[in-house]
């Protein structure tokens, strides 16, 4: 859980990215209904020659498809706190009947709020729990100078620690809102012929 812009959507993608000897399958919005799910679990289980014809066909069928699968499965789901109460509690059903299932969610803190108050049964399975928050200072001007550095520079520059200052006061140490405001001043410098 975390507020708007605090990392949670690039936390999850990086778990994507980063899981190796798992099956991470991202899903950025959760479904709306629970047939959704079967397009979802299709979809990351493509067969090599028959990809036309559906692994499974509703999802009464997916505890049994996953279970069959040797592999870790992970579900990684993005904006929880939209998502519909029959969706997830169904969702708490499928990882109950699949011991090679984790479910890994994402939302703003009123999703506790909402857990508490209507999925309980969900709350209580929860075995971890992450608050994303703000960057400290200097967590900041880590992430700053790794994506300098990620395009080529060095360090910190064209910035300076009075920069870094005034940067971390404006925006607290939001990740999308340090991103947003080093983008601008970026094109700023650009478009002004600064180097």
């Amino acid at each position: 859980v975390g507020p708007t812009g605090s990392g949670k959507t690039s936390l999850l993608r990086w778990i994507a990215d980063n899981s190796n000897g798992y099956r991470t399958i991202y899903i950025s919005k959760p479904p709306l209904q629970i047939s959704e799910f079967v397009y979802i679990v299709n979809d990351n289980f493509k067969r090599r020659f028959l990809w036309f014809i559906p692994n499974i066909k509703n999802p009464y069928q997916i505890p049994a498809f996953l279970h069959k699968k040797k592999e870790r499965v992970v579900f990684l789901i993005d904006e929880a706190h939209e998502s519909e109460i029959d969706v997830l509690e169904w969702l708490r059903v499928l990882s109950d009947q699949v011991e090679n299932l984790s479910v890994v969610i994402s939302a703003l803190p009123s999703f506790e709020e909402q857990l508490k108050d209507k999925l309980e049964t969900l709350r209580k399975r929860i075995a971890a729990r992450i608050e994303v928050l703000s960057l400290t200072k200097e967590e900041m001007r880590e992430m700053i100078k790794m994506r300098i550095e990620g395009s080529g520079g060095t360090g910190i520059e064209p910035l300076d620690e009075a920069v870094i200052e005034a940067l971390y006061e404006k925006t607290g140490g939001f990740p999308r809102e340090v991103i947003r405001i080093c983008n601008d001043l970026v094109m700023r410098a650009v478009s002004d012929g600064k180097e």
